[in-house]
């Protein structure tokens, strides 16, 4: 990523971080359970997250597919942390009442229309 001009401070240079680990625990409905401290629906998984990594990807399939992204680490020596679902957030409505899922089945807003088994 040496060739990717971030403006000013053309010295930053990111840093990849990978985490390896399972899914330990699902939370489909933290929405009225509230079992856990992420909003909506989530799950834990036991990987080392270190701190700051809140909103980066969560992949699955070889790295092809995002599952969720992350929502805080439990410590930065401990091998848990929790991130939230995608899937479900998908169908929450924003504003004017249409959710992401609508948008994409009717290929609006600049959004692709996505067509294949199951959609």
């Amino acid at each position: 990523m040496r060739n990717i001009r971030f403006g000013c401070n053309d010295k930053y240079q990111p840093e990849l971080v990978v985490s390896v680990g399972s899914v330990t625990t699902i939370y489909p409905d933290n929405i009225t359970e509230k079992k856990n401290s992420t909003p909506g629906p989530n799950f834990e998984f036991n990987a080392k997250i270190p701190g700051k990594m809140s909103g980066s990807p969560i992949l699955v399939g070889g790295g092809i597919i995002t599952k969720g992204i992350v929502s805080r680490s439990m410590g930065s020596t401990d091998n848990h942390a929790s991130g939230c679902l995608i899937a479900p957030m998908m169908g929450l409505p924003l504003i004017g009442g249409k959710s992401l899922l609508d948008f994409i089945n009717a290929g609006e807003e600049g959004i692709a229309q996505i067509i294949g088994a199951g959609l």
